[in-house]
């Protein structure tokens, strides 16, 4: 099943096939390696509140150490990187809900 779904997904355009270099172990870092945070069950809403669940996923973010590169994935139904937030990016939206609501 898995096979025929990856093949329904190439056939929709869902995924598509890359030609690619696998890179030398000692070629890359930590940092060269991008981390996804998903943050599902969420409401914005929450985040009004103090210790929202967005505002502590920034808390926790700030405990992630600089060797890595990570940002953050607000689970919604869009399937593109309109979504994809850094830590700034996270930060300050965050700041514009509660100042606007």
């Amino acid at each position: 099943t898995y096979e025929l779904v990856i093949k329904q997904k190439i056939q929709l355009r869902l995924l598509i096939k890359l030609n690619c270099e696998i890179a030398l172990k000692e070629e890359i870092s930590k940092k060269n390696i991008e981390g996804i945070v998903v943050l599902d069950n969420y409401n914005i809403r929450s985040d009004l509140k103090d210790n929202g669940l967005l505002q502590r996923a920034l808390k926790d973010w700030t405990k992630v150490k600089d060797e890595y590169t990570t940002k953050l994935f607000l689970k919604t139904n869009i399937l593109d990187d309109t979504f994809f937030r850094n830590y700034d990016q996270t930060a300050e939206l965050v700041q514009r809900y509660r100042k606007n609501n």
